[in-house]
């Protein structure tokens, strides 16, 4: 479930022992916050009927967690809700979608 998180962002509601996924449209980039810190992103551009993934960033203080594990399923998980393709170009997003069949799907063709 989305709830308004401010201009231009959309937030996935989660418990407090979660961390909260952002959709931040404004930055065009997907957000993972522990507590009020930004943690890790995904940042994304529209290319028609595709979204780049071209860069995901973990910051150093929180790497080791899987926390972008965790933003790049979220930012995968709204392109398929929003019926578009997917164009990873940054490495690491490449690699996910390899291991992970149930976003195969999204690569574009």
């Amino acid at each position: 479930k989305y709830r308004a998180h401010g201009l231009g962002c959309f937030a996935l509601e989660v418990s407090m022992n979660e961390p909260a996924l952002v959709k931040n449209e404004t930055e065009h980039r997907y957000e993972l916050f522990l507590g009020d810190r930004l943690a890790a992103f995904a940042e994304y551009l529209q290319r028609g009927p595709s979204t780049e993934l071209p860069h995901t960033v973990t910051k150093p203080e929180f790497r080791g967690q899987g926390l972008a594990g965790k933003v790049v399923d979220f930012a995968l998980a709204d392109i398929a809700a929003a019926g578009k393709k997917v164009r990873p170009t940054c490495p690491y997003v490449a690699r996910r979608i390899a291991e992970k069949p149930e976003f195969a799907h999204l690569l574009e063709r």
